[in-house]
């Protein structure tokens, strides 16, 4: 298998549209328009994000942090959508996204994202 080199690029109202057709290509509902209007306002870019490769989006992770009811007080990292290109799985394109977020999350624990 070969080793793709990934960059990450936010998602914002300039490249939205680059989203909605990875989602469209990737899984079989269809997302509102104020999905993707809340995902291009995202205020941490480390939640919502690109995978590219050379140049190229080929993968999007979307995620939010919200209270976790089983421990009050801490959060957890959910998942909305996690999709990767048909033509680019099993290169590890999605792991790489989910540690990202997940590696993002670790780092600010005591920060301001749950504020």
């Amino acid at each position: 298998m070969p080793h793709f080199s990934i960059d990450f690029g936010m998602i914002n109202a300039d490249n939205v549209e680059q989203l909605k057709k990875i989602n469209q290509a990737c899984f079989p509902v269809t997302y509102n328009a104020s999905f993707y209007e809340d995902m291009a306002k995202k205020p941490d870019e480390n939640l919502c994000k690109f995978a590219y490769w050379n140049g190229f989006a080929v993968g999007a992770i979307c995620t939010r942090v919200e209270p976790n009811p089983d421990r009050p007080g801490r959060h957890r990292i959910y998942i909305m959508t996690l999709g990767v290109l048909a033509a680019y799985r099993n290169y590890g394109i999605g792991s790489k996204l989910v540690a990202s977020v997940l590696d993002h999350f670790e780092s600010q624990k005591d920060g301001s994202l749950y504020t």
